[in-house]
């Protein structure tokens, strides 16, 4: 059985979500160990609705928090449970001191029900109290789940992935310059670092273009220096982080110019740029016009 068919199964019979956060290209290693990008994120349908309510960016910076503590504890798992009331079992997956990937299993633990409750009214507040309520009733309905399921999952689908890496890697003796792998962490085999590039980092750049996306951020959501990432990215892509998010954001802003009626502010901030002279700036050195011009030359070429 493949680690995609294991995951679907489990989600299908246990009625969890299960996302595999892939640090060093190992679901990249064998068709054994393959899964599609969706499966690497935390896409069920409640996560879904609660990113359209409260942005991506938060879910973002929550994932953040998550990497720096697995920092803290030093490959520990733990449990947690979400601002919006999900609860997950945090595995990370080490062979020797080297860091493959991360396996959050998540559902609506009955021990962490009333911690769930205290966590969404305490980020919704009195404004947004009763939003996506009927939508998390219907979430613990359905994912209804105890901790030791999520934990025992999580530790089949490790265990999975540590018979089919054998031959990845040999046990690390230490990282680079005699650092811990919780101080610095890149791709572990040097034959998957381009595939890891283009289906882990950049869908995930693609995912979350309308956040907050930094060098510092991505590095810490993949455990990897910052200057690798930018040595990487630039030698692959042949441009800078920047210089691609800005890129896709503009792409973006370019269709909802000549497709809606928003205004260019709100365009702005709905690719993740909050300051509108920046846009303007950027717009008119991509494209050679400013927005309003390319906004009035090609919405007339659509009639």
């Amino acid at each position: 059985m493949t680690l995609s068919d294991m995951i679907a199964r489990f989600e299908d019979v246990f009625h969890v979500h299960v996302c595999v956060h892939d640090v060093s290209g190992i679901t990249n290693y064998n068709s054994k160990l393959y899964l599609e990008y969706s499966r690497k994120s935390h896409s069920c349908e409640y996560c879904t609705q609660v990113k359209a309510l409260m942005s991506a960016s938060t879910c973002m910076r929550q994932k953040q928090i998550v990497m720096r503590r697995l920092r803290i504890l030093k490959g520990q798992p733990f449990f947690g449970t979400c601002y919006m009331g999900v609860s997950e079992y945090i595995l990370p997956v080490m062979r020797g001191n080297r860091l493959l990937c991360v396996i959050f299993v998540s559902g609506a633990s009955r021990e962490d029900l009333p911690t769930a409750a205290a966590k969404r009214r305490h980020t919704l507040g009195d404004e947004l109290k009763d939003a996506l309520q009927n939508e998390y009733a219907a979430f613990c309905r359905q994912r209804a789940t105890t901790r030791s399921i999520l934990k025992l999952l999580a530790e089949l689908l490790a265990d999975t992935i540590l018979e089919n890496s054998s031959n990845m890697i040999a046990e690390a003796n230490g990282g680079h310059d005699g650092r811990t792998a919780w101080q610095v962490i890149t791709p572990v085999n040097s034959q998957i670092r381009n595939s890891w590039l283009t289906t882990d980092l950049l869908p995930y750049i693609q995912e979350n273009y309308r956040s907050k996306l930094s060098l510092r951020m991505l590095s810490d959501m993949f455990f990897i220096t910052p200057e690798y990432l930018c040595r990487i990215f630039s030698r692959q892509m042949g441009s800078t982080m920047t210089k691609y998010v800005n890129q896709l954001r503009l792409r973006h802003a370019s269709i909802q110019l000549t497709s809606t009626t928003k205004s260019i502010a709100q365009i702005a901030m709905d690719v993740g740029i909050d300051d509108v002279n920046y846009f303007y700036r950027l717009f008119k050195a991509q494209y050679g016009m400013t927005a309003r011009a390319y906004r009035e030359k090609y919405a007339e070429s659509r009639h």
